[in-house]
């Protein structure tokens, strides 16, 4: 009989159409057992701990971690993993098992990139209000346009992160007329038969050149070490007065003061944000809970999105990889996808 695989997930609020696919998805493999936990408490979690396989969750509250002798592997289902990261560096004994994370989210995030940019670009979001408001002011020859349009024919598209995001924004924009700079720290593992549009290939040294040479900015990377605050006023400068920015990646890869200041004083056109500079904000008078500590809801040439680019969660596509690599558990195997280096911090 073959070794029973134990797949114990963190957290209780996965939806039933999930589970089924999951289910039907890993039925070939009768030794595998799902287990979902009735009681997320540490005392409840850890016999579960104990005898699990493989753990996936977002986040693994460091209590946990003494009982992952047994695991084989640790699954984020999220893109993100600095959670992870923080957690796991600080293990002694390091982690035995390897750790990888979910890419199957990147057609939403890069969906969602996309939207964002066309929103900003031609600022709906306040025609929208406007019509809310019984504000209606069509356009028209003659008619003074305060929030005008920016056409996307001729823009200069720099794509910060060359990952699985930022390469399916890529196929996404390749119909327009425009052209495709991209910054990665390795180009190695690339292919650039995949993307039929040229394309000017940055490293990490060319930022300022990288910059320079765009005049929208799209943001899909990880937040390590060398990528925080790598983008300051200096850089922002460089992207210019006719500047766009949309970040789906992280936030404090821009410097935030210095985001803010560019906005309000023009610096660049106009941004639209999905990631944030605080996630536990504390609420205000009025019980409202800001993400950021510059007023960024006081600016006109932005728009706001809260952290949810990898909508729909219970989009089944999203599962394959995470699917994938529990079948290689269950085979033995130990060529997983997404493997998360912990030096590097992805």
């Amino acid at each position: 009989m073959k070794h029973l695989i134990r797949v114990v997930f963190l957290y209780n609020t996965i939806s039933s159409s999930v589970l089924n696919h999951l289910r039907t998805e890993l039925k070939e493999f009768p030794n595998i057992e799902i287990i979902i936990p009735q009681s997320t408490e540490i005392s409840d979690m850890i016999p579960l701990v104990e005898k699990a396989d493989v753990l996936v969750g977002w986040k693994c509250p460091k209590e946990l971690l003494p009982y992952t002798q047994h695991l084989k592997l640790y699954i984020s289902p999220y893109t993100g993993v600095s959670y992870l990261i923080k957690a796991f560096k600080q293990m002694t004994p390091p982690p035995h098992f390897p750790i990888v994370n979910a890419h199957g989210a990147a057609k939403l995030i890069a969906q969602h990139a996309v939207a964002m940019l066309f929103g900003i670009m031609n600022h709906l979001i306040i025609h929208h209000n406007d019509m809310l408001n019984g504000n209606w002011i069509p356009g028209g020859e003659g008619v003074e346009e305060p929030c005008p349009s920016i056409p996307i024919e001729g823009r200069k598209i720099g794509l910060f992160g060359y990952g699985q995001i930022n390469q399916t924004v890529h196929k996404y924009l390749r119909g327009f007329p425009v052209e495709f700079h991209a910054l990665k720290r390795s180009w190695k593992k690339t292919s650039e038969e995949k993307h039929p549009n040229k394309i000017v290939q940055y490293s990490p040294k060319q930022l300022d050149i990288f910059m320079k040479n765009i005049d929208t900015l799209i943001i899909a990377a990880p937040l390590t070490p060398e990528t925080e605050n790598l983008i300051r006023m200096k850089q922002l400068k460089l992207l210019g007065p006719d500047g766009i920015i949309v970040n789906v990646g992280r936030a404090k890869i821009i410097n935030e003061k210095d985001l803010f200041n560019a906005l309000q004083k023009k610096i660049i056109a106009r941004a639209a944000l999905d990631v944030w500079y605080i996630y536990n904000p504390t609420p205000d008078a009025r019980n409202r809970l800001w993400p950021f500590s510059q007023p960024f809801n006081t600016l006109k040439n932005v728009l706001l999105s809260p952290h949810r680019a990898d909508s729909p969660f219970d989009h089944l596509s999203r599962w394959d990889d995470i699917i994938t690599n529990i079948k290689k558990v269950a085979q033995g195997r130990h060529d997983f996808l997404n493997q998360v280096d912990l030096e590097r911090g992805y």
